[in-house]
């Protein structure tokens, strides 16, 4: 069985959960972004995906069975144009980087406010992967994840970097000094284990962060 609602302009969500109330809650944080699509098993989530093509998908990995992960990358490769945010799955960041790992663009934590949700999808649509900071350095860097977090200033530095700007630019957008900028970019290239600035596309599409309340 699906519920189809429909919202604003934009290309399909589907939400894919047995957890009604959740499915709800998720749909109406999205009413204005998109129009969304909810379905209750993974046997109808797979009629929807043969069907239509969504944008988004949801997806609570209690439908998926008890390899969660195996049945995620099976849907990845099967539809290779989703991008999926998955929830209901166990919290921390090593349980983000394995479903980031098997497909999956995005995960969702149990305290993720829905106010945040839209925002998870835009990110998405930007290419970037909506994780926390600590799955960020962990898939980045098995090796560091309890002692080279990156801080949330120095994401920035890396997200101006990625999308072109320069030091000088970098430190006026954050309104702080060149010096400071540079300072920033030689702590990240310590804890990243790269030595220049053209390395860092290695991050491109891991650089979008949840709230500093949920990291």
């Amino acid at each position: 069985m699906v519920w189809l609602v429909f919202g604003g302009p934009n290309t399909m969500i589907v939400i894919a959960s047995r957890h009604e109330k959740l499915c709800e809650q998720l749909a109406d944080s999205l009413r204005e972004l998109s129009p969304t699509l909810q379905v209750r098993d993974k046997q109808a989530l797979d009629i929807v995906l043969e069907r239509i093509h969504p944008e988004v998908v949801f997806l609570d990995t209690r439908i998926l069975g008890s390899a969660p992960a195996e049945s995620l990358r099976s849907l990845a490769d099967a539809h290779p144009q989703l991008r999926f945010i998955v929830f209901g799955c166990k919290n921390g960041s090593e349980a983000e980087v394995t479903f980031v790992r098997a497909g999956a663009r995005g995960f969702l934590r149990p305290q993720t406010p829905f106010a945040l949700v839209p925002k998870a999808v835009r990110s998405l649509r930007h290419g970037e992967l909506w994780v926390s900071r600590q799955a960020l350095t962990l898939f980045l860097n098995p090796q560091t994840v309890h002692r080279r977090r990156l801080s949330k200033r120095q994401l920035q530095v890396v997200r101006g970097a990625l999308t072109g700007l320069s030091n000088k630019q970098i430190a006026e957008s954050l309104g702080i000094t060149e010096r400071t900028v540079k300072a920033h970019f030689s702590s990240v290239y310590a804890k990243l284990g790269i030595h220049q600035r053209s390395k860092l596309s290695q991050v491109r599409g891991v650089i979008s962060v949840i709230s500093d309340r949920e990291a």
